[in-house]
């Protein structure tokens, strides 16, 4: 009888061993990383710098501009396909004051990368 459960306890030892892997926690629980670019908002990051410098005064991109109305999301979407090559890649906007500062530059390629959302 002795004899019999140390078989079947080995037997199940050894089953048990069998089926652990070697594993970490990343592997069996995937937790999605959050980058500097996930947390780049339209409203709090991106639009600020569009009123600073885009749609001002000198009316460039104002209420109903025939170049583009930056004044709010619905009216800048059509625009947004244009602004990694004007803002990033070609430096040319905004016109006559230079390119924006770098920092503001990676906030608007974090923003256009993670989809030009209005979030």
């Amino acid at each position: 009888m002795k004899f019999r459960a140390l078989i079947l306890f080995s037997g199940l030892y050894i089953i048990l061993l069998m089926a652990c892997k070697n594993e970490n926690n990343e592997t069996l629980f995937p937790v999605k990383k959050i980058s500097f670019c996930d947390t780049i908002s339209y409203a709090r990051h991106i639009k600020p710098i569009i009123d600073l410098s885009c749609n001002t005064s000198s009316g460039c991109h104002s209420t109903g501009s025939a170049q583009g109305d930056f004044t709010n999301y619905p009216s800048t979407q059509p625009w947004i396909s244009q602004f990694k090559d004007r803002v990033i890649i070609l430096k040319n906007m905004p016109p006559g004051s230079g390119p924006l500062p770098q920092s503001q530059q990676d906030l608007f390629e974090c923003w256009l990368d993670a989809g030009g959302r209005n979030n």
